[in-house]
């Protein structure tokens, strides 16, 4: 089987392609520098240099994957280059036909929830930074794609907690929000393991939009147990947000992810970003 991976150099995208190598498939691994092909290439995964927005320098090798995965999260263009990518799927379709196409996207879509635990099925009431998601999660819907929205993901290098990370290992732990607000979390070897479960199960999850969650945590308890781990002393600063992505960072999000466990069976085996506090800051520093 093969599997052709928008963003293989990335976080979310490079766990996803690792993932698919260790489980015995062909993987492609689409990067836009020359610098990132080593680190591809010691993981067993195929680099494919090139530039998303011009498909002659993916179309032709993507066309022959079993399974495409755009995990890009262009977050300064995300209209555009997302609308490129699709209409290189449209060529490949003409094909390959039976192609599985796999969407990230994110809960951030959602908005605000509040003290409600919403699903799929839930209206859309998108954050502004992520606005743009929702015209593109529709296109792709019309491909038969599957779409998934990830909650915040942390582990190893840190992701959107790096910013906690970082602040409490450099003495200035500044955060957007309250600290009465939740976040949904999800670890990233949890989330590549979503991917490849999605892969495996076309049949089931062709066509299909699935939340995937760990844990709704309360953003001010897990940014108190970072700054134990890091010896942190001095104050937590909450902040009121000063521009869209912040906006996003201080969102009070409840999710579900009943569906992807039921449908899937996914079983995530990181159900506690406070609980594992300490191994994730050690984990953090080795990475930094």
């Amino acid at each position: 089987m093969k599997a052709f991976v928008f963003g293989a150099s990335g976080y979310i995208g490079g766990e996803i392609a690792r993932t698919f190598a260790r489980a015995g498939w062909t993987v492609y691994g689409f990067t836009r520098t020359q610098d990132k092909v080593k680190a591809l290439q010691q993981n067993e995964i195929i680099p494919v240099v090139g530039t998303a927005k011009e498909h002659s320098t993916w179309v032709e090798v993507a066309r022959h994957a079993d399974v495409i995965i755009e995990a890009l999260a262009d977050y300064a263009d995300m209209a555009g280059t997302s609308g490129a990518i699709i209409s290189g799927f449209k060529e490949i379709l003409k094909t390959n036909p039976h192609v599985h196409i796999i969407y990230t996207s994110g809960v951030w879509v959602h908005g605000d929830t509040g003290s409600t635990a919403v699903d799929e099925s839930a209206p859309l009431n998108p954050t502004p930074a992520v606005a743009a998601r929702v015209g593109v999660e529709k296109q792709y819907t019309e491909l038969g794609a599957t779409i998934l929205r990830p909650g915040c993901v942390y582990g190893k290098a840190g992701s959107l907690t790096g910013f906690w990370f970082g602040g409490a290992k450099s003495g200035k732990l500044v955060v957007p929000g309250t600290g009465n607000h939740h976040w949904v979390l999800v670890h990233v070897d949890d989330l590549a393991a979503a991917y490849l479960l999605v892969a495996q199960k076309p049949s089931a999850s062709r066509g299909q939009i699935f939340i995937v969650g760990g844990s709704v945590e309360r953003v001010g308890d897990a940014v108190a147990a970072i700054a134990k781990a890091a010896n942190y002393q001095g104050q937590i600063e909450w902040v009121k947000p000063a521009d869209p992505f912040q906006v996003a960072l201080a969102l009070d999000q409840r999710c579900s992810s009943h569906k992807i466990r039921t449908i899937l069976g996914w079983n995530p085996l990181h159900e506690s970003f406070v609980g594992s506090a300490d191994r994730l800051f050690a984990t953090f520093t080795a990475y930094s």
